[in-house]
């Protein structure tokens, strides 16, 4: 009989052994995977968050514990807790777009997503989530948002002041004896302000162009300039985008040619006409 025991008790200790190894091994490739992870009892309380959460919030287990919505963005808490207990009650998958605070104070957007664990009950038995970082991607959807609303607007300007524009060419053809006649043979002379449309359509028209030069610059190219212009030297440039010198230069050059700029002054006034620097 005392064998018998000896050997059940021998048996549940390699059992909770292999369990814990197993566990050890999930938790690893948990706090691996290029992702903030978590898992949620039916309660909602929070058991378990990957080393990569921790490190963004800058927190630990237990200071999560006794604040668990202090990472989210206070303008996003409301909305993401109705909307998460919704899909606790019924028991469905949850996804939501959140700020949250990383651990030098600055806010990111992420999508959230929130799978349940059932039983072979149909039970819920935990949650499971996942943080995904997609601040790049909310900041360009915002840029493109502005630059669509920008176009829309300078097209219809644009068209109205080149359809003002025709019409007076119109009067100015059918009524071309009695304007000479009222001017007192001033005939041939242009119309007052006719000639500050033409500039303003021509200003209008380069402003596009610079727009979409814009719009075809990539990311590094952006950056260069955003650089240059705020009086920073190549050398600089290069030590802050982690590129050689040699690289800057050749991205600048690029750029004159790509802009159709002669030299760094016509660059730097490009930059702040089009927002592209912090110089006022």
């Amino acid at each position: 009989m005392a064998v018998q025991l000896a050997r059940v008790a021998i048996e549940a200790k390699r059992g909770e052994d292999a369990l814990r190894k197993s566990e050890d091994r999930l938790r690893v490739v948990i706090d691996t995977i290029p992702a903030m992870a978590w898992s949620v009892l039916p309660d909602g309380t929070v058991d378990f968050l990957n080393q990569r959460w921790l490190d963004y919030a800058g927190v630990s287990m237990e200071q999560y514990i006794e604040a668990p919505t202090s990472a989210i963005h206070p303008d996003d808490t409301p909305r993401a807790l109705e909307k998460w207990r919704a899909a606790m009650t019924a028991g469905e998958p949850y996804e939501d777009e959140m700020r949250l605070r990383r651990a030098d104070g600055q806010y990111r957007w992420f999508l959230i997503r929130t799978v349940p664990l059932r039983d072979e009950q149909g039970n819920i038995v935990k949650w499971y989530g996942t943080s995904s970082d997609i601040d790049e991607l909310k900041h360009a959807e915002d840029t493109l948002r502005r630059n669509q609303a920008f176009f829309a607007a300078e097209a219809q300007r644009i068209g109205g002041l080149l359809k003002t524009a025709t019409g007076h060419g119109h009067e100015r053809s059918a009524g071309n004896e009695v304007v000479a006649t009222a001017k007192g043979g001033a005939a041939g002379k242009s119309p007052p302000g006719d000639g500050a449309a033409d500039r303003t359509v021509s200003q209008n028209q380069r402003l596009i162009a610079e727009r979409q030069a814009i719009a075809s610059l990539t990311s590094n190219e952006r950056s260069i300039i955003r650089l240059i212009t705020e009086g920073n030297s190549n050398a600089e440039v290069a030590e802050l985008m982690h590129l050689s010198p040699r690289t800057v230069e050749t991205y600048r050059s690029r750029l004159m040619e790509k802009l159709q700029l002669e030299d760094l002054v016509a660059l730097v006034k490009f930059a702040i006409r089009n927002g592209m620097s912090s110089v006022d």
